[in-house]
């Protein structure tokens, strides 16, 4: 498995705000996150959730932050402590390497949300 891409809070992931210099430094880190990735979803060494994404993980964590997901769920339940959350992201070659090393890490880290 390849080493963690980067980590980057919930916050960072899904925060909204238009202000000119914030967007553009975001805009900037973003460009450099692959589409196709497993995140882990952690407060410091207690493993949340894990799951994968072929959108990207902004896109991802914003739909589980607006929705009614049980991460979606226990992410607005925790603001604003939700939002220093940290968010590993793993970079994959394909679908099928993804779906494997989300299942290892699954079995290896017990996340307390499955879904």
């Amino acid at each position: 498995m390849k080493a963690a891409v980067m980590s980057i809070t919930v916050g960072q992931l899904t925060e909204t705000s238009q202000a000119r210099p914030a967007k553009h430094k975001r805009e900037a880190l973003f460009k450099h996150i692959p589409r196709l990735v497993v995140y882990v979803v952690r407060d410091m060494s207690r493993v949340i959730y894990i799951g994968m994404t072929s959108v990207g993980p902004r896109e991802r964590l914003s739909g589980h932050k607006g929705g009614n997901s049980a991460l979606g769920l226990a992410i607005k339940r925790n603001i604003p402590s939700s939002n220093g959350w940290l968010v590993d992201l793993y970079s994959m070659p394909n679908r099928r390497a993804a779906y494997g090393v989300e299942r290892i890490l699954e079995k290896t880290f017990q996340p307390e949300i499955r879904e």
